[in-house]
């Protein structure tokens, strides 16, 4: 059976259903935090924030996804939404361990709501500040049943998602690509997405991956829908 047509509408629900859902756990942690000082009116104003924080990402797929949207008031909005969506799905993930821990010391359920929100909150500020603009290089061997000997210390190096938009800017990019051309390795591979939307950015990004450097030269996959186009055809 074929799949179904990836139309802009699809795309437009499945991003604000997914940017909803991943907001829940905050939410909820968020009420329990402040029924205490503001009583029943915590849910309201849980639930308030939430919608406040995605109307941005409801305006940018309504502009037409532009990246031009990446600056600004916007801009900054979106940054907001992305730390509180990392911080509500950490926050989800620890409240167990945080609410058993605070009934277990008779401590009021409201400060296991605040201390998982708090754990969640490092992971989201951090996710959109410190690991947006460092990444990391890891070295991984893996081991091959029955590889010839003239492949054995080959060298591949992976790039994955560098999503270059206003938030990861071209120099950003150079770097990277620097760090792998340094290391000399046999083989170059990218895969996507290459870029977060539009084609503001095509030139520059062919630029800077076209200064990538292999032995046996660069395989590269713009994104995950290309992906799939490719398998199927």
């Amino acid at each position: 059976m074929p799949r179904p047509t990836f139309t802009r509408r699809r795309f437009v629900s499945y991003a604000l259903l997914v940017g909803l859902l991943g907001q829940a756990p905050g939410a909820l942690l968020l009420a329990i935090a402040l029924a205490p000082a503001v009583g029943g009116a915590a849910r309201p104003i849980a639930l308030g924030l939430c919608a406040l924080l995605t109307l941005p990402l409801a305006v940018r797929m309504g502009i037409g996804v532009s990246d031009h949207s990446e600056s600004g008031l916007l801009g900054g909005s979106l940054i907001a939404l992305f730390a509180w969506w990392g911080t509500s799905m950490v926050a989800g993930c620890a409240a167990p361990v945080t609410m058993l821990l605070a009934a277990a010391v008779g401590a009021p359920r409201w400060t296991g709501a605040v201390t998982a929100l708090a754990l969640g909150a490092l992971a989201g500020v951090g996710g959109v500040t410190v690991r947006r603009t460092r990444a990391r290089l890891r070295r991984i061997e893996v081991a091959l049943p029955d590889l010839p000997a003239a492949l054995d210390g080959y060298r591949i190096a992976h790039l994955s998602d560098l999503h270059m938009s206003g938030y990861t800017p071209p120099s950003r990019v150079r770097s990277w690509v620097d760090r792998i051309n340094a290391l000399d390795p046999d083989l170059v591979a990218v895969t996507g997405d290459l870029i977060t939307s539009g084609d503001r950015y095509l030139d520059d990004l062919a630029r800077e991956l076209g200064r990538l450097r292999g032995r046996d030269g660069v395989a590269l996959c713009m994104g995950d829908r290309s992906s799939r186009r490719a398998t199927r055809s």
